[in-house]
């Protein structure tokens, strides 16, 4: 009796969460891309007063490299998902 109580149970669902956070990862990884974070960026302007600065292009880098794109509204994003081939999220 008290060895039934000490066999491992290999089948236990807990041991397999972790395949649920990978397949999330991966799909994630497929719908948005990669992080890439703002490197530099340029704009018009007053160079003193934020408040009146437009930015004009954004580079930005990451896994995939750098790449240069236009801001999504007046200000550069800090942090974008990109693909290959720098195809802004």
């Amino acid at each position: 009796m008290q060895s039934r109580l000490l066999r491992p149970r290999f089948l236990h669902l807990r041991y397999f969460g972790w395949i649920v956070v990978a397949v999330a990862a991966f799909y994630a990884w497929q719908a948005f891309g990669l992080p890439h974070m703002l490197w530099s960026y340029s704009y018009l302007g007053a160079r003193t007063s934020w408040a009146a600065r437009r930015d004009t292009s954004c580079t930005y880098l990451g896994p995939y490299g750098p790449f240069t794109a236009p801001p999504a509204g007046e200000r550069c994003a800090l942090v974008v998902f990109a693909r290959p081939h720098g195809r802004v999220q």
